[in-house]
């Protein structure tokens, strides 16, 4: 493993914790929405890391967690213990996220991607995709995705 992407592993675990404390710290008190603010930054950190290293089956999750997250911050959708527990599982399919990209794995197993889907399916409803948006979030990534060398991504159709 690179030391960039090894650095992304350890940093990505801490924003995940940081995630998961914030969404418990909800959980519990949900008129404290200065918290969302970092949650949402943690997922926004964690996708934008996921994007520098090209692991896509991480940055298109992230991307999903993080339009719902902002969404939350902008009070478009309402806390509930349903969205937060959501929230909490996708923080966990983050976790295996990593272990696969620590692991040294080009993408995750059948399973770890049915469980992403189903995931994707349920974040949809949060989001106003639908069905229909969340099957085209599958975790690993849609389309290839090549770096430019600058720092610009460019999305291909294959």
């Amino acid at each position: 493993m690179d030391e960039l992407t090894s650095v992304f592993i350890q940093e990505g675990r801490e924003q995940l914790l940081a995630m998961e404390n914030g969404l418990l710290e909800l959980e519990q008190n949900p008129e404290l929405r200065d918290n969302i603010n970092g949650i949402f930054r943690a997922a926004h950190t964690i996708k934008g890391a996921s994007g520098v290293i090209e692991c896509g089956f991480i940055e298109s999750f992230m991307h999903k967690v993080e339009n719902v997250l902002d969404r939350l911050r902008n009070g478009e959708v309402e806390i509930s213990g349903d969205l937060t527990g959501l929230l909490l599982r996708c923080c966990d399919h983050l976790g295996l996220l990593m272990d696969v990209l620590e692991a040294g794995q080009p993408e995750p197993g059948e399973d770890a991607q049915a469980a992403g889907k189903a995931l994707l399916a349920e974040l949809a409803a949060y989001t106003g995709e639908g069905a229909a948006g969340a099957a085209s979030g599958v975790v690993a990534a849609e389309s290839p995705v090549e770096s430019s060398g600058g720092g610009v991504v460019v999305v291909t159709d294959a």
